[in-house]
């Protein structure tokens, strides 16, 4: 069910030239403290599939390993049905009125204990789960009690549909940690003294961040029109 995701290699040196030397000598040093550790991050979505989270992690994952913290990526596979509940689940959660029915409630966890088996069968000191496809996972797996668990949530929780809400706060328990995106996106239900707040960022490396030349763009807005 898990499949590991190998983005291509990075080098930190490469982005010296975005922040000034302290910046970069504190985040090397900093590296140094965490290189015993093993992350591993686990999302719904690969680079080829995904979205902004899978963006992220593309960039994220080769980042760590070059500054000597041992990072890992997994994504898993699903059938859609599954994934049509948890686009509903993550709308309702962003205040969509339309939430889940029972059946849909039982079927999102029946894939989550799956995939829980399957989450237990890795080794790590840090798990981090990204938005609310395996969000549920975590409750159910039962070789964890020694691993820091984190919560990494790209979306707005601060008005979310009651029933979808309360279905899925439980689960939240379960983490030592819950990563939001803004300080707008947090929910009163939630335990406060576990959130954390990293604003998004932009890898300006990344394909669609380096900057074009004249006649790349003109190409590329002739291709777009035609």
């Amino acid at each position: 069910m898990l499949t590991q995701v190998q983005p291509k290699r990075k080098s930190f040196s490469q982005y010296k030239q975005f922040i000034n030397t302290r910046e970069y000598l504190s985040i090397k040093e900093i590296s140094k403290k965490c290189s015993n550790l093993k992350v591993v991050h686990i999302n719904s979505t690969s680079a080829k599939e995904g979205g902004g989270v899978a963006q992220m992690l593309t960039s994220l994952i080769p980042l760590f390993n070059s500054l000597g913290v041992k990072s890992e990526w997994y994504s898993f596979l699903a059938p859609e049905k599954f994934f049509e509940i948890t686009k509903k689940i993550h709308n309702s959660l962003q205040g969509s009125k339309q939430g889940l029915t029972e059946t849909e409630k039982k079927y999102y966890i029946s894939i989550n204990k799956k995939l829980a088996k399957e989450i237990d069968k890795l080794k790590c000191d840090i798990l981090v789960v990204h938005d609310p496809q395996p969000l549920a996972a975590i409750y159910y797996c039962k070789k964890l009690k020694s691993i820091k668990k984190i919560i990494r949530i790209h979306i707005d929780l601060s008005k979310p549909n009651k029933d979808s809400f309360n279905f899925v706060r439980k689960y939240f328990e379960y983490f030592d940690r819950i990563l939001l995106s803004s300080f707008d996106y947090i929910n009163r239900g939630l335990d406060y003294n576990k959130i954390v707040i990293i604003y998004p960022a932009i890898d300006p490396l990344a394909i669609k961040n380096i900057k074009l030349t004249s006649k790349e763009a003109k190409k590329f807005l002739i291709w777009v029109l035609m």
